[in-house]
């Protein structure tokens, strides 16, 4: 099934953010030279990328920005030196036509033709430029480069990624033996960012700063000793071997100053720049530092290795493959506290409060879960918030993105929406995917508490089975706007009105759609017809009613196909009274499936049903 995908929408307009700053900036040198908007714009998508990325530094970089037909494919080079110190030269090519790109694939051509033109400016080392600030960065970058500094090429365009040049890419970094780094920033990208940054108030993949993989990495940590004895650390020597430290905020500051959201890959929450706790946590830091560590639980971690001892004069320790997973807000509310305070304050600080630091060494996957899940027991926490990082939830969210509904893999994960879109319950499109596709509606509403347990962890989890490698984004997105046009219709009637719709037929009725949905189809489109396509376009772009309404017909057929099943079942109650009851037993439930699976029906008879 070729699948259609909606890459622009008012929550991520970049066409009018570039017209902003192309209004914004008529006295900028390559705004102004052009008359054509679309020219204009090709420069305002390199100061948006600046302002968007640079983090306070776009301004000082715009004047680096070129364009001449000799600047090999070089719109602009800058550097930056990352948190802990490395120096990384950034060159940027972009490209913009129109907003109609985004709806095609970036140009393979142009990405070859960059890297081309990036590798003769690296081994030539000539460029022309009328710009003087930019033509003295590029004499900086080919010192860097031949001193083997690091160097990384972004080619920036408002188009889909091409596939097709993956290989060409690892080719060109190949070639330079990991000094050269080549990233491109499709649409998509660019979207996901701007929805993690606007919607989520976070960004923890910048194209800008290094990432560091903390698994392999080693910290030095420094550690406080009030004693001069081991009583001031406590050391656990079991199975799973943990001590507890005391922290000083500036080794907090300094951790987090370093390796950011390294830290927190596999902890359930991002730590959030604005929050009711964050401020408690720096007013408390700020006005009461004494009282710090008897107000806060302190930072939970996992660490791959850890010493086997520390001497009693030991002020520092190594770990490696240090990972937070509980005091993410923490750690977040401290490092800000401490950057924003003077110098006297700071000192304070560091005499009065103290941090605890729980490191344990483990490398179970299972295990970690565990204590992931437990750590944070103690806060509303969600089961399905320990899966928040799992690679099938990120890769729904990011395909969520491309449609008018946004999926959360946390509560809360959005702290506002655009007024066009629908922010979507995780629970509800595992529970409609479930009764859906897999065809399972009493687990999808008498197990809804294990969706997001592990069969490791309890034999009755699902979460592995509704969640997996072959679950198709596709088939969740059609088994959730099925599950929402459904409880819309069901919410309308007077028995089920302020009901909790797990209480309701409604996901019974969902998993016999399927079959009817598909027959239906077949006789209205002819049998090769594509029955999730439908769905998936159909409620895509909402712009095809007729369609739409196909399915509320479909709807009340089904509704009136099962009141006539169970009547006719020998029920001697009121319908609403019985079809409850009838729904919790899996035996009962096959015979009206079976009903459903041999039941021959024409056009006619589902479409009546919308005009009653």
């Amino acid at each position: 099934m070729k699948i259609k995908q909606l890459h622009t929408s008012s929550q991520f307009s970049v066409d009018k953010e570039l017209e902003q700053i192309v209004a914004d900036n008529p006295d900028f040198e390559l705004i102004e030279r052009h008359k054509k908007m679309d020219e204009k714009k090709a420069a305002a998508l390199l100061i948006w990328f600046l302002q968007f990325y640079a983090l306070g530094k776009g301004l000082i970089y715009q004047r680096y920005i070129t364009e001449g037909k000799e600047d090999n494919s070089c719109d602009i080079i800058f550097d930056r030196a990352d948190n802990l110190g490395k120096t990384t030269f950034y060159v940027v090519q972009s490209k913009w036509k129109s907003k109609n790109n985004s709806e095609s694939a970036i140009n393979g051509t142009d990405i070859k033709a960059s890297l081309n033109d990036f590798e003769t400016l690296l081994r030539d080392g000539k460029v022309s430029s009328s710009n003087l600030h930019f033509k003295r960065k590029y004499d900086e970058l080919i010192a860097h480069y031949e001193k083997n500094g690091t160097v990384k090429f972004i080619f920036l365009g408002l188009s889909l990624a091409n596939s097709s040049v993956l290989s060409n890419i690892k080719s060109f970094e190949r070639q330079f033996e990991g000094q050269v780094k080549i990233e491109v920033l499709d649409i998509l990208k660019l979207k996901r960012d701007y929805i993690e940054k606007t919607y989520k108030q976070i960004l923890t993949d910048n194209p800008l700063e290094n990432l560091y993989n903390l698994e392999e990495e080693r910290i030095n940590l420094g550690i406080e000793r009030h004693e001069a004895s081991p009583g001031d650390y406590m050391k656990i020597n079991t199975r799973i071997r943990a001590y507890v430290f005391f922290l000083k905020p500036k080794t907090v500051f300094e951790l987090f100053e370093k390796y950011r959201h390294s830290l927190f890959f596999k902890n359930i929450r991002n730590p959030l720049p604005i929050s009711e706790i964050n401020e408690k946590i720096v007013a408390t830091l700020n006005d009461e530092p004494e009282s710090f560590w008897f107000y806060n639980n302190g930072i939970t971690a996992i660490s791959a290795i850890m010493p086997n001892n520390i001497g009693t004069g030991a002020k520092e320790i190594e770990l490696t493959g240090l990972q937070i997973i509980n005091g993410a807000q923490t750690v977040h509310s401290i490092w800000s506290a401490y950057k924003n305070a003077s110098n006297v304050k700071q000192e304070i600080m560091n005499r009065e409060a103290f941090i605890s630091l729980r490191v344990f060494e483990s490398n179970n996957k299972d295990f970690n879960l565990r204590v992931t899940r437990f750590t944070n027991s103690q806060n509303e926490v969600l089961s399905s918030d320990f899966y928040a990082n799992d690679d099938t939830q990120i890769r729904l969210q990011n395909a969520f993105f491309n449609t008018p509904y946004w999926y959360q893999k946390r509560r809360n994960e959005f702290k506002e929406t655009p007024t066009d879109i629908v922010s979507v319950s995780n629970e509800f499109c595992a529970a409609a995917y479930l009764a859906y596709y897999l065809q399972n509606p009493i687990d999808a509403v008498e197990k809804r508490d294990d969706f997001f347990i592990s069969y490791k962890e309890d034999s009755d989890g699902l979460y592995e089975l509704i969640f997996n490698e072959q679950t198709r984004f596709e088939n969740v997105f059609n088994a959730y706007v099925l599950f929402n046009k459904f409880m819309i219709l069901i919410k309308k009637e007077k028995t089920w009105t302020g009901v909790d719709v797990f209480q309701t037929p409604l996901f019974h009725y969902l998993a016999l759609s399927k079959t009817v949905i598909q027959k239906y189809i077949s006789l209205k489109y002819g049998a090769t017809a594509d029955a999730d396509k439908i769905i998936y376009d159909t409620f895509l772009y909402k712009s095809n009613k007729k369609k739409i309404s196909d399915f509320e017909a479909i709807f009340y057929f089904i509704k009136h196909k099962t009141n006539e099943f169970i009547a006719n079942d020998g029920a001697n109650n009121e319908i609403e009274e019985t079809i409850t009851d009838f729904f919790t037993s899996t035996k009962k439930y096959e015979k009206i499936r079976d009903y459903f699976n041999d039941l021959e029906f024409t056009l006619e008879e589902v479409d009546a049903f919308l005009k009653k």
